[in-house]
């Protein structure tokens, strides 16, 4: 997308002779003008353009996430061993889930995603792959790991109670 330079910033006075197209801007919000060569220019709101192009980055960043699931959800559907192809992954760390977790993964991030297109705010994603990213650090580490995924018996649960 490109982007507005503050080179010259132009004035109503530099189109007076065309002062319809700055009228139309200002009562629709937006107002083209066809140079003579034939280039179409649209003029809009400062403001509206800065929505627009941040609209423009969550949605590529959506597609982005999109995208390597579908990779990522074929990867492990057709693969034994989808770890071993994970290094070109935006999530190299899934390696430390097994395949079931990888596949709750798809499904978690999938449903962020198609929230987050809807809103057009991909705050969703980023948390869920925030919460996932750090599980994989937790379980990597062999003393965490086996901390978190060790079965507990009953007798060695006890109560604990504030003081």
């Amino acid at each position: 997308m490109p982007t507005l330079t503050t080179e010259r910033i132009y004035q109503a006075s530099d189109l007076r002779q065309n002062r319809a197209f700055i009228d139309e801007a200002k009562a629709h919000g937006a107002a083209r003008l066809r140079d003579t060569d034939g280039a179409s220019f649209l003029m809009v709101r400062e403001a509206d353009y800065g929505k627009l192009a941040g609209e423009h980055e969550h949605f590529t960043e959506l597609l982005r996430v999109a995208q390597a699931l579908l990779i990522l959800d074929n990867t492990v559907y057709r693969n034994e061993d989808y770890t071993a192809l994970l290094p070109g992954s935006p999530w190299p760390w899934l390696r430390v889930f097994d395949r079931d977790e990888v596949m709750d993964f798809v499904a978690e991030i999938a449903q962020e995603t198609s929230l987050g297109i809807a809103l057009g705010d991909p705050a969703g994603v980023r948390r869920e792959l925030d919460a996932w990213r750090e599980s994989a650090v937790a379980l990597s580490d062999p003393r965490r790991r086996a901390a978190l995924i060790t079965p507990l018996e009953p007798d060695e649960l006890v109560e604990i109670t504030p003081e």
